[in-house]
């Protein structure tokens, strides 16, 4: 079963090349974290994304993993659904710009137009 996302906290881009990472919590003040990794040629280059990770935060300890959950492009999407209905300009690190491009990679399931 997927979190019922209540606020979006964060959105940023690691500098790994390219993995999107978004910071939520729900409804009871757990913090989680989808990730979509991203994929590289030997150049480094991107050429595509993996499909969404979902990470748990220990609520007891900051910054600790509760539980990792490799999700599929499906559950992404549900996500994705919930998580766009709380959209705004307060999201923390990349901000409003960087979460439309996750969820925009999530619609495409990891494909990138050229």
């Amino acid at each position: 079963m997927l979190p019922e996302p209540h606020s979006l906290c964060s959105a940023d881009v690691c500098r790994d090349g390219g993995t999107y990472v978004v910071l939520f919590q729900d409804c009871a003040g757990d913090t989680f974290e989808i990730e979509l990794p991203v994929i590289t040629d030997n150049n480094l280059k991107r050429i595509g994304y993996k499909p969404p990770i979902l990470k748990g935060y220990d609520p007891k300890i900051h910054g600790r993993v509760k539980e990792t959950r490799q999700l599929s492009w499906q559950e992404g999407l549900e996500l994705r659904t919930k998580l766009v209905r709380l959209l705004n300009i307060n999201i923390g690190f990349g901000g409003k710009p960087c979460a439309e491009e996750m969820f925009e990679l999530l619609l495409l399931k990891g494909a990138i137009l050229k």
